[in-house]
């Protein structure tokens, strides 16, 4: 990750050592370079702020402070108003990478598929773990699939999900406390942050 994060730093046009934090307290302060190191491998700013040593309040008003100028755009672009996407996903956009959180890597954008469904207009994991991931899908789906669902029922509901959503089990395949059925009266249509939020469980 290192060599991402000093062409971010370049990129940012911040002095990578300017000391944002002042040391105080025992504490060892926090320069740019730390600060963005600590986004970069953490998934958000209560992470970020715990790797450092510090409470999230500070970290904040840091980012808001020499961050946030430099990305006007990062609400409409990222759809930060919901605070769906951590810090790391722009810093990596500035370079062309985004990160799989199935294999815990950032690769470049063309390592991941085209998804229209996803604010960022590419898949949630990169096209190996894609294919894992498909593969075990698909044999779930079989495993939950009874001989009297309709399968073309199915398949246009699939077809007409709204740009932007995701198609849900509303039980999920593989619940923790209880599984559904892949039939259609256990599909809908839910936002990709809500499909996220939800996850295994049934809400």
């Amino acid at each position: 990750m290192d060599d991402k994060l000093e062409a971010i730093l370049s990129i940012l046009e911040i002095d990578p050592e300017l000391q944002v934090k002042k040391p105080i307290r025992g504490k060892t302060g926090i320069t740019i370079r730390e600060l963005v190191r600590a986004l970069l491998t953490t998934n958000s700013i209560q992470d970020s702020a715990k790797l450092l040593g510090y409470s999230d309040n500070p970290i904040k008003q840091i980012i808001r402070q020499h961050l946030a100028p430099r990305f006007p755009n990062r609400s409409y672009e990222f759809g930060t108003g919901k605070g769906t996407f951590p810090w790391r996903t722009s810093l990596l956009a500035l370079i062309g990478h985004k990160f799989c959180n199935s294999c815990n890597s950032a690769k470049p954008l063309d390592y991941f598929y085209n998804n229209t469904s996803q604010f960022s207009g590419k898949a949630s994991f990169c096209n190996s773990c894609s294919l894992i991931y498909s593969k075990k899908h698909k044999f779930y789906i079989a495993e939950r699939t009874p001989s009297w669902s309709d399968l073309d029922l199915i398949e246009n509901f699939y077809h007409n999900c709204p740009k932007g959503y995701h198609v849900d089990h509303i039980i999920p395949l593989r619940g923790e406390t209880v599984s559904g059925l892949h039939i259609i009266s256990n599909l809908q249509y839910l936002l990709p942050t809500e499909n996220r939020t939800k996850s295994n469980n049934f809400k």
